[in-house]
This record gives structure tokens, sequence and C-alpha cells, in this order.
């Protein structure tokens, strides 16, 4: 798949990253503190955190990395698979 933003796109980027943030309420800082310190399913169990939650952590942090490049670069493009 090909993925391409511009700034016409960051207001959306920007309010997905908010809708999110906001999902995870609460749990958002635990499930960020634990994203940076899993080495096992173990410690996701342990704490709580859905694959769903993880999830959402991959997609904020793709998110904030799309408006980055946006900022940056007045574009941004990539390819993923599947």
């Amino acid at each position: 798949l090909s993925y391409y933003f511009d700034k016409d796109n960051l207001h959306d980027v920007e309010e997905e990253l908010k809708n999110i943030i906001m999902n995870l309420g609460n749990k958002f800082f635990h499930v960020r503190r634990a994203y940076h310190g899993f080495s096992n399913f173990d410690e996701q169990e342990k704490l709580g955190i859905t694959d769903n939650e993880l999830s959402e952590l991959y997609d904020l942090e793709l998110g904030f990395k799309i408006r980055r490049c946006i900022k940056l670069n007045g574009s941004c493009n990539f390819e993923a698979e599947l």
C-alpha cells in the first residue's frame, strides 16, 4: 500500500492523534511507558494492556512521525505491507 499525506491532511492527522490519546485515556501513560519497556508478553499482561491498546500506541507513534514529516517537508509518503 502506498500512503501520501500533505499539508491539506495535517488537520486530519492531528485530529486522529487527539482521538487516539483520548481513547487510551488515563491508561495512555501506562501503555506508553510499558511500550518502551516491553521485553515479553508477560509484562504486557501484568500491566493489563490489551493488544488493541498496544496497536493504538503504534498508530500514535506513526501519526507523530507523519505529522513531523508534513511539517518539515510539506508532505509525507511511504509504502507499507499488510
